[in-house]
């Protein structure tokens, strides 16, 4: 595997928090030090799951054989009624960690042929705000930044850079922001609009989250949702984006909205046949996606349980390539 610095890592000791565009100033010295102090502790990490990998992954010899116990441990457990222990150490041949390593080389590769354009889209998204701070520009560069959550970078220098202009973005965003965004380590970029719950979000943000969305109408259709009697439902509108072109299609294994408490509002998982919900649908011509598969590269409509005032964070577990279960966590700020 190519040694790269894994920029996710390094960026978890200085998030902002979501409630607030609250921004704590350090000096650039502190900063290095933090990252060169990340830096060393990243690279042993993938010197260490390398090694762990290679020393899993197995040979066509002993892939056959463990085959084999699979298949006789299955035949006796079924007829006692009794799941074995060991039934958990051995793996049928599609399950073995090889294919995973061959998944992380496949995600890296990837990530080295977009890089470089995916930090000049950046670039020209932060002077594009630095020439006119609109609400809309500064929600587009947040996004543009929140790809390196789960990128992969190679100079420190690029890396500080970024971080630096992230913090700055984040610190212009105010608490009424209805964008949340993140991107996995498997290239996958979420974006979410969420309902409005105060009237300040509709004056600062209706144009914005309308250019965001591609449909003036976003603000409207996601606010009638919540005020639908006797449901009030919440409503969010995610766009999935498969960045690196890799993913046949997006699997949720969870997704939920976490509240101030700790509470989990989990997704409605079943259509609803509310004549209320079904005549604002059709009134703007949308529909909800209550399935566990996403449209790739386009917007979805889910609906959570319970009426929210400002959700801290969406949480979305994807089923991952190399690993089960990849969990993102969707911010206001994206930092």
């Amino acid at each position: 595997m190519t040694d790269f610095k894994r920029f996710k890592d390094y960026k978890r000791e200085s998030q902002v928090t979501n409630n607030t565009a609250s921004y704590s100033s350090e000096r650039p010295e502190e900063l290095r030090m933090m990252f060169q102090m990340k830096k060393a502790s990243v690279i042993f990490s993938c010197i260490m799951m390398l090694v762990v990998l290679n020393a899993c992954a197995p040979t066509d010899k002993e892939a056959s054989s463990k085959q084999g116990i699979v298949t006789e441990q299955e035949t006796s457990s079924t007829k006692s009624g009794v799941n074995s222990a060991s039934e958990s150490v051995y793996k049928p041949v599609d399950s073995v960690p090889k294919i995973s390593y061959e998944a992380l080389e496949r995600i890296n590769k990837k990530f080295t042929q977009v890089i470089s354009s995916k930090i000049e889209e950046f670039k020209k998204s932060v002077e594009k705000y630095e020439n006119h701070k609109s609400n809309f520009n500064l929600i587009e560069a947040i996004i543009s930044g929140s790809v390196f959550n789960g990128y992969q970078i190679i100079d420190e220098e690029t890396a500080f850079w970024i971080t630096k202009q992230q913090k700055y973005l984040a610190e212009q965003l105010d608490s009424f922001s209805l964008v949340y965004s993140d991107t996995s380590s498997e290239g996958i970029q979420f974006v979410a609009i969420v309902q409005p719950s105060m009237s300040n979000s509709f004056k600062n943000y209706r144009e914005a989250i309308g250019q965001l969305r591609g449909d003036e109408k976003e603000m409207g259709v996601l606010s009638e949702i919540g005020f639908e009697k006797p449901d009030h439902y919440f409503a969010v509108d995610i766009l999935a984006k498969d960045l690196l072109d890799i993913h046949e299609q997006i699997e949720i294994m969870d997704m939920y909205l976490t509240v101030e408490g700790g509470k989990k509002v989990p997704y409605v998982k079943e259509k609803n046949e509310s004549k209320g919900l079904e005549k604002i649908l059709s009134t703007y011509n949308r529909e909800v996606n209550a399935s566990s598969l996403m449209k790739k590269n386009d917007w979805n409509l889910y609906l959570f349980k319970d009426p929210i005032f400002v959700p801290e964070m969406i949480v979305i577990e994807v089923k991952g390539m190399s690993e089960k279960t990849k969990k993102i966590n969707l911010k206001r700020t994206a930092f």
